[in-house]
């Protein structure tokens, strides 16, 4: 035989050879314990067995047992006789049990581990998006004055008298009595009048906890906060297009 040429060995000569004294000893210390050979069997021998119940076994039980094999490729029916079969088909059970639970602790570990990187990957998002908001608001400041420089003795555009409209209009609503400001102040007083009558009378009709009323307080104060940031902000744009407009005649006379 050519070094070359390969030749098919059986599985069973090669169990027969592996669990040799000598060879098997060698072989316990690798840590093998047992060697079995992979022997399937042929056509005629599976249809045999399929077609002849075993010793004991009721014949329809056997078809059943045919008829609920999950996959006929690779399973067949074997009969269990015996409390000894059926002791161990139960540690089979077990093992098969502990080793799906061991999978599902590490899928379930992976998940934790994913839902985490997911939380990080979100933070570094609304990270990014607050920097571009960021970066967005620097770069329309420059904008802003880089257009204020260029239009220095242009009158107003339609859109920019328009602008303007609209933002003597929003001062006029907030600045209204009847309006936001307004109402957030007659909403504050209305609370401490009624505060003060309950706790001189000694009881109320409607009871708020203490987390809720400062919880009321802490979101009535920033609304009437955002309210005098927004006034400031129109007051301040309304003086500058004040000064841009009382400018325009002298920069066109130049």
């Amino acid at each position: 035989m050519s070094p070359n040429e390969t030749k098919r060995i059986l599985a069973s000569d090669v169990s027969n050879y592996l669990n040799q004294a000598n060879v098997k000893a060698q072989l316990g210390n690798l840590g093998i314990v047992e060697v079995l050979a992979l022997v399937l069997p042929d056509e005629d021998q599976l249809k045999e067995y399929l077609e002849n119940p075993p010793k004991g076994v009721d014949p329809r039980m056997w078809r059943q047992a045919k008829l609920d094999n999950p996959d006929t490729t690779k399973f067949i029916p074997v009969p269990m006789i015996g409390f000894n079969d059926l002791k161990w088909r139960t540690k089979c059970q077990e093992s098969e049990t502990e080793t799906h639970a061991l999978y599902l602790k590490k899928v379930e570990k992976d998940l934790a581990e994913l839902r985490q990187r997911h939380v990080a990957a979100t933070a570094k998002i609304m990270e990014h998006k607050r920097k571009l908001a960021e970066l967005s608001h620097n770069i329309l400041k420059i904008i802003v004055k880089q257009e204020c420089t260029r239009k220095i003795g242009l009158a107003l555009t339609p859109e920019e008298e328009a602008l303007r409209t609209k933002l003597e209009n929003m001062q006029a609503l907030v600045s209204a009595p009847t309006q936001f400001k307004g109402r957030l102040s007659e909403l504050l007083s209305q609370m401490r009048m009624q505060r003060n009558q309950y706790a001189f009378t000694g009881g109320s009709e409607y009871a708020i906890d203490k987390d809720s009323e400062e919880e009321m307080k802490s979101f009535l104060a920033m609304q009437q906060k955002a309210m005098e940031v927004l006034t400031d902000t129109v007051t301040k744009d309304l003086k500058s297009l004040k000064i841009i407009i009382e400018g325009m005649p002298e920069l066109v006379r130049v």
